[in-house]
């Protein structure tokens, strides 16, 4: 599946609903729940989370194609955090409910309010248009950050490291 998308004979919608088909569907909401307590637990992160403060004072959103059902074990209570979400039905995985990738987090974070960024840290070129509304972009790159001047900086970086 991942040989298709990269391809583009999938899109990464398709792929993820595939994925939920494949590994999730048909368990309940609480084996999820209990899966992404193991999952949050054996995660290596990298200096950048270890060492950022999430204080309570700072409003801080993690967008993340990845399940917010997952995110949510990971981040203090009081960050906000928008993902992909997982359909259910009769208390089981039935699907893939929002695909949380590319413009879909501008449209996200929109209906929260947020129409500019201060800071973006990113490691994926498909976070393009959130790039292009932040005041300061950095890219992460495991334990190395890159602070890119503008959005032409960006561009050249992930074209430059085939990211």
């Amino acid at each position: 599946l991942m040989t298709l998308a990269r391809l583009n004979l999938i899109s990464n919608s398709k792929l993820k609903e595939l994925g939920v088909c494949l590994f999730l569907q048909g368990k309940d909401s609480e084996s999820i729940d209990n899966f992404s307590k193991i999952y949050s637990k054996r995660i290596k992160f990298n200096n950048l989370f270890k060492q950022y403060n999430f204080k309570e004072d700072k409003k801080v959103y993690i967008i993340s194609a990845s399940f917010d059902v997952y995110l949510r074990k990971i981040f203090p209570d009081n960050v906000i955090v928008i993902g992909s979400q997982i359909e259910y039905s009769s208390g089981m995985v039935s699907g893939l409910k929002y695909n949380c990738y590319k413009d879909e987090k501008i449209k996200a974070l929109s209906k929260k309010g947020v129409n500019r960024i201060d800071e973006l840290y990113t490691d994926s070129y498909s976070d393009f248009s959130l790039a292009k509304i932040s005041k300061k972009i950095i890219i992460v790159n495991r334990d190395k950050l890159f602070d890119c001047k503008d959005i032409n900086e960006f561009n050249t970086y992930f074209k430059r490291n085939n990211v």
